[in-house]
């Protein structure tokens, strides 16, 4: 349910929705807990204001939000005691995800374009026990030669994140890009850009181990972009992540040891494109 209240070029509005996603199968070979995941729900309560000014070279826009899930899937890696580190899709019984969101572009002249957004979220799993514990789950090592010398297998231990955050949900994030179009007397354009992020710590994973917390960091890219006058070539010159921070896209804790995947490191190089 969407009502609108608009008197253009503003428009404030509201929504309620609910939304389900289907279950599925996993792999035979998964232990027992791990072969099936249950359909999650979802309620979603928003209210929403969006403005188009100054002719519409500004934009605005606003939104609250809060969503709450009932069995929401939730993937992660387990260390399975004969397979190892595994990835599965868990059910949490319940999360709420809440937050504001801020944008806007603007573009004060037909040369210039602004592009910025501010969020704040606060996630949180209402009700989530019997979840896979890695950090207290036994070594796949021990596990295959525990029968071998006549000991026991350890199954994988559980444990109750109820109250913990949902991996990878800074609590503030934002960006903002500015971008510049210099026009040659041969007709060539000349765009540089720039585009910077930031966020606060966050987890990486659902048990929210100190192991797994990826501090907050800074992101900036740059970009110079050159147009033929034929616009049907390009050259564009770029620099990506200039602070070159180790910036974790997977940290999976375990007793044993933590591993983990980055993103791409300081990087620069020539990209040359044909549009037809």
């Amino acid at each position: 349910m969407t009502p609108q209240f608009a008197s253009t070029p503003t428009s404030l509005y509201p929504l309620l929705a609910g939304a389900d996603r289907g279950g599925g199968l996993q792999p035979s070979s998964n232990p027992a807990n791990f072969r099936s995941y249950a359909p999650e729900t979802v309620d979603n309560f928003e209210l929403g204001l969006r403005a188009n000014l100054m002719g519409g070279r500004l934009f605005l826009g606003a939104t609250a939000y809060q969503m709450n899930y009932k069995d929401l899937q939730v993937s992660s890696i387990i260390v399975d005691p004969v397979q190892g580190p595994i990835p599965v899709t868990t059910n949490a019984a319940r999360a709420r995800i809440r937050g504001i969101e801020l944008e806007t572009s603007f573009r004060p002249t037909p040369a210039d374009r602004f592009t910025a957004y501010f969020s704040w979220l606060d996630t949180k799993f209402l009700r989530f026990a019997n979840a896979p514990d890695n950090l207290r789950s036994a070594d796949t090592i021990y596990n295959i030669f525990a029968p071998i010398l006549g000991f026991a297998p350890i199954a994988p231990a559980v444990a109750d994140y109820s109250g913990n955050r949902l991996p990878f949900a800074p609590r503030f994030s934002g960006r903002f890009s500015y971008a510049h179009e210099f026009e040659t007397a041969s007709g060539w354009k000349i765009t540089p850009a720039v585009d910077f992020f930031a966020q606060t710590a966050t987890f990486a994973s659902v048990d929210n181990a100190i192991q797994g917390r990826i501090a907050g960091y800074t992101k900036t890219d740059l970009n110079l972009q050159f147009d033929e006058p034929s616009g049907h070539a390009y050259l564009n010159v770029f620099m990506n992540n200039v602070e070159d921070r180790r910036i974790p896209t997977t940290v999976v804790p375990v007793w044993s040891s933590t591993t983990a995947s980055y993103a791409m490191p300081q990087t620069y190089g020539l990209r040359v494109g044909f549009k037809y």
